[in-house]
């Protein structure tokens, strides 16, 4: 055994916690963005409607929400668990602005609301409980 062995057993260890905190910090705020990406999306939703006034910067937007769209994807692939929560929470905003819009539009719209944000609901918990399901299936095989 040489005389350097324990420094080198001290910095394997304080590397790996280093890399267990990094790699903790780096999911924990992935999970909040998936969780929270519809209330910034609502919140830049007025900001990107008022840019989108020329055909130019509509294509501008238009290619920006299709690349949050592929971020999206990317997110349930990877993170299918997560984001079926964001989805949930998602769906359940839209049942929340639909029933608090009653007296600002038309009823069949704020039905129509309601009813989507149902639907999304239901697929972001198919979304959450389908990744359980599948590392159940996984862990049997």
């Amino acid at each position: 055994m040489s005389v350097d062995t324990p420094i080198v057993l001290w910095s394997f260890i304080v590397t790996r916690r280093l890399l267990t905190w990094l790699t903790s910090a780096v999911l924990l705020i992935a999970g909040a963005a998936l969780v929270l990406w519809p209330a910034a999306f609502v919140y830049f939703w007025d900001v990107a409607r008022a840019a989108a006034v020329s055909p130019w910067k509509r294509f501008l937007v238009a290619a920006a929400l299709a690349l949050l769209g592929y971020l999206l994807y990317l997110a349930r692939r990877d993170y299918r668990r997560v984001y079926g929560a964001g989805e949930t929470a998602l769906g359940m905003a839209l049942c929340w602005a639909g029933l608090g819009a009653v007296a600002t539009i038309s009823p069949s719209a704020s039905a129509t609301t309601v009813l989507g944000g149902v639907y999304i609901i239901v697929r972001g918990l198919d979304n959450y409980y389908h990744t359980g399901v599948q590392l159940r299936n996984n862990a049997a095989a």
